[in-house]
């Protein structure tokens, strides 16, 4: 997960003062062109129950512990726990980078989209070819085969980097992806 700074504003009475660590941050940046970015919050000071308080573009507001399906643009929450400790953090999801590849030219070109990544668990291929996929975790052992996808679902998977190997009659291309 990536960490985010926090701006600490508050302290929680039976813990003292909250601290930076208390919150990892993982956020997924949108596929260029849709809203499907997402900030999953992970907790880990103060005293629960937490209240969040959510505010972004265009007016998007949330009680939500963690959000989905966001556009692109600065969202910021205030964590607030039992004892009214409270603190601000500032994230800003961009419009993320689509993995593309593609082998050989002319006619015997493979194209090939993967996205988004990092990921959550849903991950999209893109190909003008029926495609064969073959996931291997970081040892290099085989996790997932699927025939003809266009998606794979890699939400049961530990966090993680994976190699994503993809086959079709015109070739093969790996591509690292990290799952969240």
């Amino acid at each position: 997960m990536k960490k985010i700074q926090l701006l600490v504003l508050g302290f929680a009475l039976s813990t003292g003062f909250a601290f930076a660590d208390d919150v990892d941050i993982a956020v997924v940046n949108t596929t260029p062109g849709m809203d499907d970015g997402s900030i999953e919050l992970n907790i880990s000071g103060g005293i629960a129950p937490y209240q969040f308080n959510w505010v972004g573009p265009d007016g998007f507001e949330s009680s939500e512990e963690d959000l989905v399906d966001l556009s692109v643009g600065t969202y910021t929450v205030t964590v607030t726990d039992l004892y009214c400790g409270y603190a601000t953090m500032t994230i800003v999801v961009e419009e993320g980078v689509v993995d593309e590849a593609s082998i050989g030219d002319g006619e015997e070109r493979f194209n090939l989209s993967i996205y988004p990544n990092p990921t959550h668990g849903q991950l999209h291929l893109v190909s003008e070819l029926p495609i064969d996929v073959i996931v291997y975790n970081i040892l290099g052992s085989p996790v997932l085969n699927q025939k003809n996808v266009t998606e794979i679902d890699l939400s049961d998977f530990p966090s993680g980097s994976y190699l994503v190997q993809v086959a079709s009659e015109r070739g093969t291309i790996t591509r690292k992806i990290s799952k969240l």
